[in-house]
């Protein structure tokens, strides 16, 4: 009777322990939530400042001082967030943003997403230079050739279009865009010099021109076991830094949020000449 007591205890608290276990295993495995921010505090601006600087990036002040031109004049209805908060609360309304912050600009404009990331990546990204950008360039080129602001992007304007410029679809299958796609971006002879930081791509689909533009782009970095993704949602939206577990969810994000911008074929998502990869990060790198 004894014996079968013993038994009854060790298998209880193996029991207990393993459940233990386990419930500590899945508290591990459970992500953190994907946070963001617009960049309002200093905060914030430090901990990207820091980002940007180890990685080398260019014009790095002048990049926050057109984020504070921006910030300092919008309403509190605008919704823009200061410090991280998780990216399912985002409660940014597009309809409230006060224009006036473009006063502080030489030629009355806002910049856009493959501005900002053309000017910080500018010293990273070399090519062969193509000199004849199609119709979705129009307005970069005009801001680049006419803003003083954009001195620095003029003497390496052939860059930016062969990084930016579109390519015809209309003789390439479908299901070979992708490939087709970087295949181009290799022929300009595109290179990425930086290790610390890389340009993500968002290429989208025009089945009336039978083209693929790169409609959105950002800068990704990786630190302390987590990726960071910073971009400009679009002229007169903020900036935005996200915090994410891993470029699967970089990628689902950018998918679902330009889904309906891309006719009859999902958006092609890329990490400089290459489709985003999967990827996760170890605490500490």
């Amino acid at each position: 009777m004894k014996n079968k007591s013993f038994l009854m205890i060790v298998v209880l608290l193996l029991s207990s322990w393993m459940a233990a276990c386990q419930a500590r295993n899945l508290h591990k495995s459970k992500p953190d939530p994907i946070t963001f921010t617009n960049l309002v505090g200093s905060y914030e601006q430090n901990k990207l400042k820091r980002l940007m600087e180890n990685a080398k990036l260019s014009d790095i002040e002048l990049f926050f001082r057109a984020v504070n031109a921006f910030n300092k004049v919008q309403p509190k209805e605008a919704g823009l967030v200061e410090g991280f908060k998780p990216l399912a609360e985002s409660t940014y309304d597009k309809g409230k943003i006060d224009i006036s912050f473009l006063n502080e600009y030489p030629y009355q404009e806002d910049t856009n997403c493959r501005l900002t990331v053309f000017s910080l990546m500018l010293e990273s990204i070399s090519s062969k230079g193509l000199s004849n950008p199609g119709n979705y360039l129009m307005f970069d080129i005009d801001a680049i050739e006419k803003d003083p602001a954009y001195q620095k992007l003029l003497e390496k304007k052939a860059d930016f279009i062969a990084l930016f410029n579109q390519i015809s679809v209309a003789d390439v299958e479908s299901k070979d865009y992708e490939k087709v796609f970087i295949s181009v971006l290799k022929e300009r002879g595109l290179t990425y010099s930086n290790p610390k930081a890389s340009v993500i791509s968002v290429v989208l689909h025009d089945s009336d021109e039978k083209t693929l533009f790169v409609g959105h782009s950002g800068i990704l970095f990786a630190e302390d076991g987590r990726y960071w993704f910073l971009e400009k949602l679009a002229k007169e939206e903020p900036f935005q830094l996200t915090v994410l577990n891993s470029k699967n969810e970089l990628r689902e994000l950018l998918q679902n949020r330009y889904q309906n911008w891309s006719d009859s074929h999902p958006p092609i998502i890329l990490e400089n000449d290459q489709a985003l990869s999967s990827g996760t990060l170890q605490k500490g790198v």
